[in-house]
């Protein structure tokens, strides 16, 4: 595995695990002005010009910088776009792989959601991630489209919600659709790994299967009540998405 293809990987796992926390990448937008025309080795491409690119070069940027560029792009993306940037993280329209329940089934009649209710909680978005075109290489600003279907499958996220709470189920490196009955591990112990709006969002990290990355992410008044709506969707687990029979 090249160098560029581990980037790229890298930088759909982050993509994923921001989406699991909840947290939001605000970046201030006026530090990567926009105004510059497609230089000329990219203005061959129609699809290129569709974009007005950032003054900066990227490659230069600090961070935060870099983020208010990405969002810049991101801006004019169409859903099923994305640009891989020169550092291997993807550029993407914030709508892309987000569906409702039903439009979900919709699109993917080959998986199932088997039970949207767990306790007080109901499923209200399900969030896929998908693997980008094996041919984009790293700094080639083009725009790109996914491949939107169960064999470019890199991750889900199931989005409950109950009240002011979420609890968000998470698969990062899935390459199919779980098995009905598949085999869910969880540890014992959550952890506090950030603030929402003011409120403390806990995980609860497992595996399924023995491999692919399972976390369990969301807000709660106290830790206690956290673990006790854990401890229900972690028996639910397998119950949640499945391929189907």
């Amino acid at each position: 595995m090249n160098l560029t293809r581990i980037a790229v990987m890298l930088g759909a796992c982050v993509l994923l695990l921001s989406a699991c926390t909840g947290q939001k990448t605000e970046a201030d937008t006026t530090a990567a002005p926009v105004g510059t025309p497609v230089p000329a080795s990219q203005s061959e491409n129609p699809a290129v010009t569709e974009v007005v690119w950032p003054r900066e070069e990227y490659a230069s940027l600090d961070e935060e910088s870099r983020a208010a560029y990405r969002q810049t792009v991101e801006a004019q993306l169409a859903p099923g776009e994305y640009v891989l940037m020169p550092d291997g993280s993807v550029a993407e329209n914030p709508e892309t792989g987000r569906y409702d329940p039903q439009t979900f089934l919709e699109t993917f009649p080959e998986a199932s959601l088997p039970r949207q209710q767990v306790e007080d909680y109901t499923l209200e978005q399900v969030q896929v991630g998908f693997r980008v075109d094996p041919a984009a290489q790293g700094g080639d600003n083009t725009v790109r489209r996914y491949q939107v279907t169960s064999e470019a499958l890199q991750g889900v996220t199931l989005v409950y919600r109950s009240g002011e709470n979420h609890m968000n189920l998470c698969l990062i490196g899935l390459r199919t659709w779980p098995e009905a009955g598949a085999d869910y591990t969880f540890g014992q112990q959550a952890v506090a790994v950030a603030e929402e709006d003011g409120r403390r969002v806990y995980s609860l990290s497992g595996t399924l299967d023995g491999s692919t990355l399972v976390q369990l992410n969301g807000t709660a008044e106290s830790e206690e009540a956290f673990a006790a709506a854990a401890a229900a969707f972690a028996e639910a687990a397998p119950d949640l998405l499945a391929a189907t029979t």
